[in-house]
């Protein structure tokens, strides 16, 4: 039981580190898509962006119960996503494009230097 355990954690931990380096990218291929009046395509991004957040916040949220701890900013792209939500409804696309690009798109810049640490209480 233990050994299937520590597999589904590690298991995890490589799910996120695969998702979480290409978000950055996403980003901008989010951007070039609502750029070039390609909204289903951008919105769809988003859509699929927003789910893969998700994971990545519930992932966390589990690994951290299992004494796991990262240093990542992913819990301030919650307000984030917010704010390209009231966007998205208001139409203002421009809006979504800076938000994305100015602000959600940093954010995962060093993800690839984000490691998962054992934290001893």
């Amino acid at each position: 039981m233990a050994e299937n355990i520590v597999a589904l954690i590690e298991d995890t931990k490589v799910s996120y580190y695969e998702y979480v380096v290409k978000i950055e990218d996403g980003c901008t291929r989010i951007v070039a898509a609502l750029k070039a009046d390609q909204l289903a395509e951008g919105l769809r991004g988003i859509v699929d962006l927003s789910e893969g957040l998700s994971w990545l916040i519930e992932a966390e949220t589990l690994l951290k119960g299992q004494s796991l701890h990262i240093n990542s900013p992913i819990s301030s792209v919650v307000p984030l996503f917010e704010k390209i939500n009231v966007a998205i409804e208001a139409t203002n696309y421009n809006e979504v494009i800076s938000l994305i690009e100015d602000e959600l798109k940093p954010l995962f810049k060093n993800a690839a230097d984000w490691q998962f640490e054992e934290v001893i209480s």
